[in-house]
């Protein structure tokens, strides 16, 4: 199939956003999953309103990565949407999804079956990804007939690094999984309804000047069940990185996160996980819920 032209219709202001789809390759086109790459998929209209009409939330409504435990709490937070530059000069990104006909165990086995081969991530967004791979001993283990599943779909699932671009071009972007345990999270209430299962990491993004300090987030992705599908909660803490179960800020002194990165950030997660919610029951049925 040769490449089509894609396009994302915002819901407000007249916005179009249009770009090319790069050609799979021969063995990518023959993978029964390399159709979910040229499919469009619904996108939200509240979060779209961000972005044909950029404007920061409040910094006083975000959630402070030393508040992370708040998101145990029934109910929702101030800002479940939005993003922000924080007083510390730190980035904030929220956004909420409701996956319908999604369960769980789908959400967790897809964590596990995505990292290990580039266009498994290209259809997760088709502009944006470029590639994942995992360690040669996480691939083997991935891959490995012998391995149970419930050991390939453990939280945390493999780290990844990932080519992809989070809104200032391509990059080699290393995410790094840690239990929830290790990222903060209070496990005396971590427990149903108030949570299913959690997704966090570490993520490192290189400079763009060798010489320059690389970028650090902080990332979770929480998820809810309610009746018919999961909600997902995603937050990025831009600047921050979990060590030995506590936040630290890793900016160097008298730098700010810049809000065209947190918007960028936000931009791209709307599109990367409404896609996800469009196609990851009918994928997860097709692949009978194999990993390798």
């Amino acid at each position: 199939m040769s490449p089509l032209r894609r396009s994302c219709a915002f819901a407000k202001g007249g916005v179009t956003i249009m770009w090319e789809l790069k050609a799979l390759s021969p063995e990518e086109e023959a993978t029964p999953y390399s159709k979910y790459y040229y499919m469009e998929f619904p996108e939200p209209v509240d979060m779209l309103d961000f972005v044909a009409n950029p404007r920061a939330i409040d910094p006083a409504s975000a959630l402070p990565i030393q508040r992370l435990n708040d998101m145990l709490n029934p109910g929702r937070l101030a800002a479940e949407v939005g993003y922000c530059v924080m007083p510390d000069g730190s980035g904030f990104v929220a956004e909420n999804f409701w996956m319908p006909g999604v369960t769980v165990e789908m959400w967790q086995w897809w964590f596990a079956w995505f990292v290990s081969e580039d266009l498994r991530y290209k259809i997760w967004h088709p502009r944006d990804h470029a590639g994942s791979s995992v360690s040669d001993e996480d691939h083997a283990m991935l891959y490995d007939p012998n391995v149970p599943r419930e050991r390939k779909l453990r939280n945390p699932a493999p780290s990844h690094l990932a080519i992809e671009s989070i809104g200032a071009g391509v990059e080699r972007i290393w995410i790094e999984r840690i239990s929830p345990e290790d990222f903060g999270f209070d496990m005396s209430r971590y427990k149903h309804p108030d949570v299913a299962t959690t997704v966090c990491s570490n993520i490192t993004v290189p400079p763009a000047d060798p010489r320059g300090h690389p970028g650090d987030i902080a990332m979770v992705h929480f998820v809810r069940e309610l009746p018919g599908g999961i909600e997902i909660r995603n937050r990025f803490w831009l600047g921050y990185r979990i060590i030995d179960k506590q936040p630290v800020l890793m900016l160097p002194p008298g730098s700010q996160v810049k809000e065209q990165t947190c918007f960028g950030l936000f931009e791209h997660d709307i599109h990367e996980f409404s896609r996800l919610a469009g196609f990851l029951p009918q994928l997860y049925a097709e692949e009978q819920g194999r990993v390798n």
